[in-house]
């Protein structure tokens, strides 16, 4: 099993969802636009990070005798959030904002809470992973 990876995973998590992007919003010489715009290209390419990583784990548990129903349970939510923050939410938030790029107006919408919420509990389930991965190495 490859312990070091939850925590790398969790780091990561950290750096994009919780400081960087946020972050960005601080700026005044951008756009909305310019930076929804700079959000899908993030999340679009911490989506191959995050499928990478999940495969990684998913292998090393496959190869491991030693791992922990728990751990698999664990994983296996991590997984299921993903897909659905990448089949469900990401598409329907770069729908609002290829709206809001047009010109158009939306209607307000919890999806962007609702995609907070399932990265905040992708990083618990990650540090319970780590830490249970560290406890048996």
């Amino acid at each position: 099993m490859i312990s070091f990876l939850p925590w790398l995973w969790a780091g990561l998590i950290i750096g994009v969802s919780f400081i960087a992007t946020p972050a960005k919003f601080l700026t005044t010489t951008s756009s909305l636009h310019q930076l929804l715009e700079i959000g899908q290209v993030t999340f679009g390419t911490f989506m191959y990070v995050e499928i990478t990583l999940i495969l990684l784990l998913s292998i090393s548990v496959i190869k491991s005798e030693r791992v922990l129903l728990i751990y698999k349970a664990l994983l296996v939510s991590v997984a299921l959030i993903i897909f659905f923050q990448y089949v469900y939410l990401l598409p329907k938030l770069d729908e609002r904002v290829d709206k809001l790029a047009q010109g158009l107006s939306i209607a307000p919408s919890n999806l962007h809470w609702l995609y907070v919420l399932a990265e905040f509990s992708k990083f618990i389930l990650l540090i319970a992973l780590g830490t249970i991965a560290h406890k048996r190495t």
